[in-house]
């Protein structure tokens, strides 16, 4: 199994499938316990990141109402919410948070389990569950999150702790996960995570809407659905797509490009404005400090400005800052 969770983990899925299916075999004929389980849930994911939810939808209701288990409540409740079935999303969602989440088993997939009820809280916007959940995650915040052992894994822990702090509005820390989610996932070579995580930090872009926060989600969108397309994510490529179609309306209202200023030169004057060194900016766009140099440079000249100063004063009068 743990051969399938890397293939799942580098969006390689048609290994995934072949994998999983050897090891199901394997394990029947071994009787190894708990393959079929693994088998299910390694399923699942490949089913949600192909975009096939709704063929999972019969099977896991009619499931969940003849065991009455509780270890499948949160995919339920995840299934409802990616298909934006918002009442049936909660209905769920609060069968496992209205006991404080004490109803979730504390077994080797409970951190999986909390990871997608934190997308469900997400997608639900409940600011005071979202308080709860940061703080049960808060020590997955610099490790990987796995569930079943090693039978999926979910990239960085701080992805959903991000995801939390931007329901609450807590913009700050937000960010401050989702760039260490970011960074995880890129040298952990989570490739659907990455994907996801620059989902997350797009809607949070938009959702906050200062400087050139427009931009920059424009920017990770873009970045995103090339992977994803890459990587026939299907399910996440809808999800991109619509914050696309959000971050142009935005855009048009706010933001023309002046004097032929590229997307990547808006987000670095942005930054500029902000007091940012050509290192910070770096650190923070997920590019080099001579990349960082050039944009400044190409900003000066197309701007007519003779330095940063008047570079920042220039966002402040086009109103891009």
């Amino acid at each position: 199994m743990h051969l399938t969770c890397r293939s799942l983990m580098e969006g390689h899925y048609e290994e995934a499938l072949e994998r999983a299916q050897q090891a199901l075999e394997l394990g029947r004929r071994t009787s190894i316990e708990a393959v079929e389980g693994s088998y299910s849930l390694q399923m699942f994911t490949i089913t949600r990141d192909r975009g096939q939810l709704a063929s999972l939808r019969p099977v896991l209701e009619k499931f969940l109402d003849e065991s009455n288990s509780r270890q499948w409540i949160p995919g339920l409740a995840l299934l409802y919410s990616e298909l934006g079935m918002a009442t049936e999303a909660r209905e769920v969602f609060e069968r496992a948070a209205s006991t404080k989440f004490s109803a979730i088993p504390r077994d080797h997939a409970w951190p999986g389990s909390m990871a997608y009820l934190a997308l469900v809280c997400a997608f639900l916007q409940d600011e005071d569950r979202a308080a709860q959940i940061h703080e049960m995650l808060r020590p997955y915040a610099h490790s990987a999150i796995v569930a079943g052992g090693i039978v999926i894994c979910l990239g960085s822990g701080s992805r959903f702790l991000g995801l939390m702090s931007s329901v609450r509005r807590r913009w700050a820390e937000a960010e401050a996960h989702i760039a260490e989610a970011l960074a995880f996932n890129e040298k952990l070579g989570a490739r659907p995570a990455l994907v996801r995580t620059r989902h997350d930090y797009a809607a949070m872009l938009l959702k906050r809407r200062r400087n050139d926060d427009v931009v920059r989600a424009a920017e990770l969108v873009e970045q995103a659905l090339g992977e994803a397309r890459q990587m026939e994510m299907t399910g996440i490529v809808n999800q991109l797509e619509a914050l696309a179609q959000a971050a142009a309306a935005h855009r048009g209202r706010r933001f023309d490009y002046p004097d032929g200023l590229t997307a990547r030169e808006l987000s670095v004057l942005g930054l500029i404005t902000e007091g940012d060194t050509n290192q910070e900016i770096a650190s923070e766009l997920y590019i080099s400090v001579r990349t960082v140099h050039n944009h400044v440079s190409s900003i000066l000249a197309k701007t007519g400005c003779v330095n940063r100063a008047e570079a920042a004063s220039y966002a402040v009068r086009k109103h891009l800052a």
